[in-house]
């Protein structure tokens, strides 16, 4: 038989630099407790059902995961991690994959609209990531 064994999505992952930490979570939820996203944003948010999905090769459950889109890599879950594993890094890699293979995001990029924003200021009190600034 002359088949080509194709490379698991864990292998796969694991060669994308920050991918590299995939096998290394306990799945012991504490990234889970400290995220902004799972809490104010989307309870189905789960890296740990993630890790799953990548390591047991579920690739269109894992390309079609809200965690594989909403993951911002802001790494408030890093300092609580007893592994010190970057898992944002994991699930960008597993982004990655999914967007080399032609997924795209379903989620909506916020756009501003210069015509009717008057500034105020209140999308930058409010963003906990301060991706956001003032113009003069």
């Amino acid at each position: 038989m002359n088949q080509t064994i194709s490379e698991s999505l864990a292998e796969r992952v694991k060669a994308i630099p920050g991918g590299e930490m995939l096998m290394m979570c306990f799945s012991c939820g504490t990234c889970t407790s400290k995220c902004m996203i799972q809490e104010k944003l989307e309870p189905n948010y789960n890296p740990r059902r993630l890790i799953r999905e990548a390591v047991f090769n579920y690739k269109e459950e894992a390309f079609a995961d809200e965690t594989t889109w909403l993951c911002s890599a802001c790494d408030l879950c890093y300092p609580a991690c007893p592994q010190k594993i970057h898992i944002s890094g994991v699930i960008t890699a597993i982004k990655q994959l999914a967007v080399a293979e032609g997924k795209q995001n379903p989620y909506q990029t916020a756009k501003v609209d210069e015509a009717t924003c008057v500034a105020c200021g209140l999308c930058v009190s409010v963003c906990p990531y301060e991706a956001i600034s003032l113009v003069e």
